[in-house]
């Protein structure tokens, strides 16, 4: 059974899947250099898992800024989440004026 997308993919997958192949790895030989499975590796570039800290600091072996792209998914994360408060924080408002 296929696992679902994450809610609100961030695009880390699809930036990893290129570095990692514009570096002329495989996602087999990638995983195998990263210590990693394969099926977890997949899972990043389609987004049904997030990018571990683990993983973005071994990325460095394969000559990829791993942090680089970890805080970037963590800020993509935030914004969404300031976001839906946002839309909260304005219900609520109008729920106070109309009450």
């Amino acid at each position: 059974m296929r696992k679902p997308r994450m809610k609100d993919p961030s695009g880390i997958g699809d930036k990893l899947r290129q570095l990692i192949f514009a570096q002329g790895y495989t996602a087999i030989t990638a995983a195998a250099a990263l210590g990693t499975t394969s099926g977890y590796l997949y899972d990043v570039f389609l987004e049904t898992a997030g990018l571990s800290p683990a993983l973005a600091a071994k990325l460095r072996r394969l000559g990829i800024d791993g942090r680089a792209l970890y805080l970037e998914q963590a800020s993509n994360k935030l914004a969404r989440y300031e976001a839906k408060e946002a839309q909260i924080q304005a219900a609520n408002e109008r729920l106070c004026r109309a009450g």
